[in-house]
């Protein structure tokens, strides 16, 4: 079974998705701490800092959908030969499924492009903070810093707002949600997580896309919706599927979190959503 996930990045953020197209984790730069994650795994527990055994299981779970940021709810999908395209299939719809990142900005993008097969419903489900990364090393090079506290989710019809508790390290998280040929897309939230969810009873088969743009704001970089990047969007191979590059941590993910921690408070190294060790 395919358990490593997809990995994409282009130097100013990495993602990782799971085999059925989940959003697993998003990574970025951070000029204060190093590097900072939205993520929804549970936290490594720092007495466990060290042992192998512990390392290896957390770093599996990691790829558990039942642990992604983003997941479409009640249904099934399977990576495709290229490995960044997906089929899934739900109640009443099956959609092709791609990603990609926008050159030099730091945000991800998933494509749903929905086939309607008569009465059904799409359910997308957010679950997830703002943290540091999860340091669980099997080889212990120092301190652990603290998790941090608790974010805040804030719901704006399709832009959902995920916010640290403290101004102190500055990031946030912003989600975009656009629905082409149906229903305006909301989120919904409450207590930490939030949803969107698309209905239809209309039984003629009609195609429509769901577009989702998840953007990690961080000191030096400009934000970015999916209104100002409407151009990118309708035309990712010319802009996007070219600055595709695999996030591996040995290789490009170890740089950048190098490289960006010249001035944290912790030297280790990211260990995030793209190790798996059986």
């Amino acid at each position: 079974m395919q358990r490593k996930p997809v990995d994409v990045g282009n130097g100013a953020v990495c993602a990782s998705f799971g085999v059925d197209s989940s959003l697993l984790a998003v990574g970025a730069p951070h000029p204060e701490a190093g590097l900072v994650e939205l993520t929804a795994a549970p936290a490594f527990p720092v007495e466990h800092d060290g042992n192998g055994a512990d390392v290896r299981r957390h770093r599996a779970s990691l790829t558990d959908p039942a642990h992604a940021v983003l997941r479409v709810a009640d249904s099934s999908g399977r990576l495709m030969d290229d490995r960044q395209a997906w089929r899934c299939e739900g109640r009443g719809w099956s959609a092709d499924v791609d990603v990609w990142t926008v050159a030099e900005r730091p945000a991800v993008i998933q494509r749903f492009h929905v086939q309607r097969h008569g009465p059904g419903r799409l359910r997308i489900d957010f679950a997830g903070r703002l943290d540091r990364p999860g340091y669980a090393e099997i080889t212990p090079v120092g301190a652990i810093p603290p998790p941090w506290a608790p974010s805040h989710v804030t719901a704006r019809g399709g832009t959902l707002e995920v916010t640290t508790a403290n101004s102190d390290p500055e990031v946030d998280a912003i989600i975009e949600a656009s629905v082409s040929d149906i229903q305006p897309a909301s989120w919904v939230a409450k207590d930490g997580a939030a949803w969107l969810e698309l209905a239809w009873e209309d039984g003629a088969s009609s195609a429509f896309e769901v577009l989702l743009t998840v953007t990690l704001r961080t000191p030096g970089h400009t934000d970015l919706t999916t209104t100002a990047m409407s151009a990118a969007t309708s035309r990712p191979g010319s802009v996007a599927l070219g600055d595709r590059v695999a996030w591996l941590n040995d290789g490009a993910g170890s740089q950048m979190a190098s490289t960006s921690s010249s001035n944290a408070s912790s030297s280790r190294r990211w260990a995030g959503p793209s190790v798996a060790i059986s």
